[in-house]
């Protein structure tokens, strides 16, 4: 195996994506308030003893003050979280949740790589705080696909596995079959299934990205390897001879600045330099590096001190 300068690592790149369907960026995507503003609340607690349901892009401002100050909001006094905090984040609304994404809002920035990835057959993560059975949200984006929602073109999608297939030299499958392969092939990540962990999901946001990281060098390393590309690039101009590998990117967006600041931190490290992370929460992608990080905890420390 061969790794190589970075101005033939864009050729190669480009030679990957546009001759043999092998894509060099993959996105890891959270879901509310970055791909989708859900209506889904997250219930806390006045006191007078009654329940307040907060949206998931306040309680990325808030949550670090839930439980442990009071403050007001929207009327009321908070002093911490109800016992229903999280019902409807839970297997428990697994059917509201599929409800839901009929109408919700689409959020630009994420629902655009979501729906690109989609639509030229990318696989992608969806790595979410959410706690609903992986297999609801996999339901979720079938559903959608076919809705054809939001500009997911469910044909261009089908005539994108077929290329791909066709160029992998793998056998055909019918339309359902495989849309249903693709999507298994697809990672659903819901952190906090089985655990009520959705409060602080940074530390298993990072485990699921890490996982998603390997899986992706792993299977665009056995795709490379598969397609004999390299012949195709020495044809068209000097290279060395063997196998060239071109290890593709992760582009993990999310829409809270803590659980990009942690991603980041991790990426450093844990030594994942293909690992970019992103911050949506503007509306644009916003690539978190090192002293944003350290920028942050400076406040922090600050906020503590005074």
């Amino acid at each position: 195996m061969i790794f190589i300068n970075m101005n033939l690592q864009e050729i190669i790149k480009e030679t990957l994506e546009k001759e043999f369907s092998i894509p060099t960026v993959y996105y890891a995507l959270d879901w509310d308030d970055n791909i989708m503003r859900m209506p889904t609340k997250i219930f806390l607690l006045d006191d007078q003893g009654r329940d307040v349901g907060m949206s998931t892009d306040d309680f990325a401002e808030y949550r670090e003050m839930v439980g442990k100050e009071e403050f007001e909001y929207e009327g009321h006094n908070i002093v911490g979280f109800s016992p229903r905090a999280l019902v409807d984040f839970q297997v428990t609304g697994d059917r509201k949740f599929l409800q839901d994404i009929e109408t919700a809002p689409l959020v630009r920035v994420g629902w655009e790589k979501f729906r690109d990835s989609i639509n030229n057959g990318v696989i992608f993560a969806i790595i979410t705080a959410r706690g609903h059975s992986p297999n609801t949200l996999k339901k979720g984006v079938a559903k959608l696909i076919n809705m054809e929602r939001g500009g997911i073109d469910k044909s261009q999608l089908i005539m994108s596995l077929r290329n791909f297939r066709d160029v992998m030299g793998l056998k055909n499958l019918p339309d359902n079959e495989l849309i249903r392969d693709y999507l298994n092939r697809c990672f659903f990540v819901p952190v906090s299934y089985g655990s009520d962990d959705a409060i602080s999901p940074e530390k298993k946001k990072n485990i699921a990205n890490h996982k998603f990281y390997d899986y992706t060098s792993q299977l665009s390393f056995r795709l490379q390897k598969k397609s004999h590309y390299g012949n195709f690039v020495n044809n068209r101009g000097p290279i060395e001879s063997g196998f060239v590998f071109v290890e593709p990117e992760i582009h993990f967006l999310d829409d809270d600045e803590k659980n990009a600041l942690a991603s980041k931190k991790y990426t450093k490290e844990k030594g994942l330099d293909r690992l970019r992370t992103f911050l949506t929460k503007s509306g644009e992608e916003e690539e978190i590096h090192e002293n944003k990080v350290i920028k942050s905890l400076k406040a922090r420390i600050k906020r503590i001190i005074f």
